[in-house]
């Protein structure tokens, strides 16, 4: 088995990501996996977009999409971007409870998947209790004991959210936030954002003049501000949802601010 990586974070601010990663698909590519929206630097990938093209290149690939950071952000409608496989978790954007999440498969191709490891849940058996096949929906990728304590806290999780607006408004929200932060860190001497324009997503990452990103995560974590280190590219990343209140944006500036400043 051979992987190939694509570029994909060079094109942050210019370039093309639809074309780049079409670029590497060859007639024996099998899987492309990639994130809609990357955790790294918030960059949204056009899905879309990036299916049809890779399908151009090779009809038979398959595509299968880290949402970790997209679920409970952008607005979905995965039977029209006609993905293969959308995997999230459910603890992030959707508030929920650690360890449940979900995965959405192409109707189309589930019949010709094959669990990895399987269990009594995911079989269909006679009537002496001998198995004869599998489900013939999700249960079929189930192995054992589910966690329903959990699939119910984030149940209940995604009716709280469904309080709140609908889908596109709450996306609109965020983006609305995610730009004031943005606009606050534009503001602020030392500071700079990955991005050359607002993002298109609650996750803002931006770096700092003469500090330790590391030092300075931990000196806002002592002010009750939990950002993240991230390693790569090396940079510290803000996050903000459509809960978050726009004095709290300006809150975290203002003590990013003065920290920045003391630091000189």
């Amino acid at each position: 088995m051979e992987i190939d990586r694509c570029a994909v974070q060079a094109t942050l601010n210019e370039g093309d990501p639809v074309a780049a990663i079409a670029a590497q698909i060859q007639p024996k590519t099998r899987l492309v996996v990639l994130s809609h929206i990357l955790w790294n630097t918030g960059q949204v990938l056009p899905l879309a977009q990036i299916v049809a093209a890779c399908r151009r290149q090779n009809p038979n690939v398959l595509l299968l999409v880290d949402a970790a950071q997209s679920v409970g952000v952008l607005p979905l409608n995965l039977a029209e971007i006609d993905i293969d496989f959308y995997a999230f978790t459910g603890h992030k954007w959707l508030c929920g409870p650690d360890g449940v999440g979900g995965l959405y498969i192409r109707p189309v191709i589930k019949d010709s998947l094959q669990p990895t490891f399987i269990g009594w849940r995911g079989i269909r058996t006679d009537a002496t209790g001998n198995p004869i096949g599998w489900k013939p929906d999700g249960t079929k990728f189930e192995v054992a004991t589910s966690a329903f304590p959990l699939l119910r806290g984030l149940s209940t999780a995604i009716h709280l959210h469904q309080t709140w607006g609908n889908p596109t408004q709450r996306y609109q929200q965020i983006c609305h936030l995610s730009e004031r932060l943005w606009s606050n860190l534009k503001k602020i001497s030392g500071a700079d954002c990955l991005r050359t324009t607002p993002s298109e997503s609650g996750l803002v990452s931006f770096t700092v003049e003469n500090w330790n990103h590391g030092t300075l995560v931990q000196a806002l974590e002592m002010q009750g501000i939990m950002v993240r280190l991230i390693v790569n590219p090396n940079c510290v990343r803000a996050c903000v949802h459509f809960l978050t209140l726009e004095s709290e944006i300006d809150e975290f500036t203002l003590r990013l601010q003065i920290l920045l400043e003391k630091g000189q």
